[in-house]
């Protein structure tokens, strides 16, 4: 079998796809759309807006006012695959929306009659590190930073549910320092006397797991991109 293949098929819909769902006149899909999409982008518009000063509490309030706002406004709606980068252009939004809307949204509270939408996490608990402002950076290279962060947690995710799927959760769960930076794991002796495999098979399922990553990497970034 042809496993790069089959994780080809497996992938989810693009950046583009899920925006053009916004669109859509199945209601129950326009709002799974922009809640995926929310999900997906709201550590690194939290982290810009944390960093121009806002307090942690004032900046959840913030991100909820700014993509109530986005939403209301069809800004999904507008961008295009022609117009280049997913992450520039919505820093722009963001960039516009602290610098000319910061006092009445700093009013715009969760429920104050914005559209809340139903996140399963709030940003401190969605499993993405939310990096904390600090002099040696600016606010634009802290969203990049932070978008960064959050699309390889978001990388990790998806490959943790593939193999979830598969039944080889407690494989990926070994292995998984292997495709993270920093991280430690056990070694693949060790590994295979804890799931009964020898050392070779370890070995080669710890190549595929860092192949199927990088692959799924690339798609991920390429879904943001213009080329």
């Amino acid at each position: 079998m042809d496993s790069g293949k089959n994780d080809r098929q497996n992938f989810p819909p693009t950046r583009w796809t899920l925006i053009a769902k916004v669109t859509a006149d199945d209601g129950g899909e326009r709002e799974a759309a922009l809640e995926e999409l929310c999900r997906i982008y709201w550590p690194p518009v939290f982290t810009f807006i944390r960093s121009k000063g806002a307090s942690k509490v004032e900046a959840e309030d913030l991100t909820q006012g700014f993509f109530a706002d986005f939403i209301r406004r069809g800004d999904f709606e507008k961008p295009c695959p022609e117009r280049g980068r997913l992450r520039s252009f919505l820093l722009g939004a963001v960039s516009h929306f602290t610098a000319n809307d910061w006092r009445s949204r700093n009013r715009l509270k969760r429920g104050g009659g914005a559209v809340v939408l139903s996140l399963d996490r709030a940003p401190g608990e969605s499993g993405v590190c939310l990096l904390e402002p600090g002099d040696d950076l600016t606010p634009e290279a802290l969203f990049d930073r932070q978008w960064a962060v959050t699309l390889l947690a978001e990388v990790l995710s998806l490959l943790r549910s593939r193999y979830t799927e598969k039944g080889q959760q407690q494989l990926f769960e070994k292995l998984k320092h292997v495709v993270s930076p920093g991280a430690t794991g056990a070694s693949y002796r060790e590994i295979g006397s804890e799931l009964s495999m020898n050392e070779t098979a370890v070995k080669v399922a710890a190549h595929r797991l860092r192949k199927r990553y990088g692959s799924l990497l690339r798609k991920t970034i390429g879904d943001t991109l213009l080329d």
